[in-house]
């Protein structure tokens, strides 16, 4: 009865399988993508910082590849005066990789609510697609342990 099972079990997963479900990628496109789906931009109070966001591509190109890069309003509630970046980015000749610096600044507008800012790169080639065309870039105020001793308010006493 057990084997009688067994085989049931077997076909039904078989039979559910078919090759028309199965991923395929072109080999003569390139996949460009984010490396990371989300990170974290730690800033100091009263300061700046910076995370480097890494786009890989999987072929490398005799020519350097350049990218658009925006945040997506409806996916972004981060104020846009606590964070920056550049509008294109590129990803070099020769290279798998390019990287994008985003930089945070406190503003005395980052609270202990983590905000998001969401950026998406555009302006794929002709024989180019994404895999993972979306970074959420988490803005954490990041408070260290100097500002507590050099800050009279929090004085232990």
């Amino acid at each position: 009865m057990k084997k009688f099972i067994l085989s049931l079990v077997v076909i039904a997963v078989l039979a559910g399988c078919s090759a028309d479900e199965q991923a395929t990628y072109q080999d003569d496109l390139a996949y460009v993508g984010f490396v990371s789906s989300a990170v974290d931009l730690k800033v100091p109070i009263n300061s700046t910082s910076s995370v480097d966001l890494v786009l890989r591509a999987s072929n490398k190109s005799s020519v350097a590849r350049t990218y658009n890069v925006a945040a997506i309003a409806a996916q972004t509630d981060a104020n846009s005066a606590t964070y920056s970046f550049p509008a294109t980015f590129t990803i070099p000749a020769d290279s798998y990789t390019g990287t994008l610096t985003v930089s945070g600044t406190d503003n005395n507008l980052i609270n202990s609510t983590i905000k998001k800012l969401t950026l998406q790169i555009s302006g794929f080639g002709a024989n180019e697609s994404f895999d993972n065309d979306k970074v959420v870039i988490n803005i954490v105020l990041f408070m260290c342990i100097s500002f507590y001793l050099n800050n009279p308010a929090f004085s232990l006493q």
